[in-house]
């Protein structure tokens, strides 16, 4: 007795790779969203860092850009008096 042909996705091997690929859909949707979770974390703790090394930075330049015209001023003095 030949029933024929059976429909595509109708028999149990179709099925059963359905449901694997349904199973990995889910995975990546999942793995996906904590990618994107992460990033986010990341960005924030970025910005926080630039904001304190700009604040760092801008502290410690006015002292260093002082000392640096003392100096300047202090080498240039002998040749100015002429």
């Amino acid at each position: 007795m030949d029933h024929g042909p059976v429909a595509a996705g109708a028999d149990e091997v179709s099925a059963a790779v359905a449901a694997h690929f349904a199973r990995q859909g889910q995975q990546f949707h999942a793995v996906n969203l904590q990618a994107g979770a992460f990033n986010q974390q990341f960005v924030r703790a970025l910005n926080s860092g630039v904001g304190s090394y700009l604040a760092s930075e801008a502290a410690n330049a006015s002292p260093l850009q002082a000392v640096e015209q003392d100096a300047l001023s202090a080498l240039n003095a002998p040749a100015e008096a002429l």
